[in-house]
């Protein structure tokens, strides 16, 4: 990852600096493992067209409890690169 906001501490409990080129974590590592094969399919398929894309998926926080409510978030990211970028 090249940039995430510094407002995904909010977000996930992990400051931005952890995120960015997979210094310490990938951004993976936060999305809920039961919508992480979806998350991963569109964003290939949107990466393969160059295109921008809108999803959908739960997060996991730093602070969350066993059992506990993930936060859901709407993402619109646009490809380093494609035709937005």
């Amino acid at each position: 990852m090249r940039f995430i906001s510094d407002h995904v501490e909010m977000l996930t409990g992990y400051p931005a600096s952890e995120f960015v080129q997979e210094n310490l974590r990938p951004f993976e590592s936060v999305i809920c493992p039961a919508d992480l094969d979806h998350v991963r399919g569109v964003v290939r398929e949107a990466l393969s067209r160059g295109d921008a894309f809108s999803l959908e998926y739960r997060v996991i926080t730093r602070t969350a409890l066993p059992g506990g409510s993930p936060n859901t978030v709407e993402v619109r990211p646009i490809p380093a690169g494609g035709r937005c970028g």
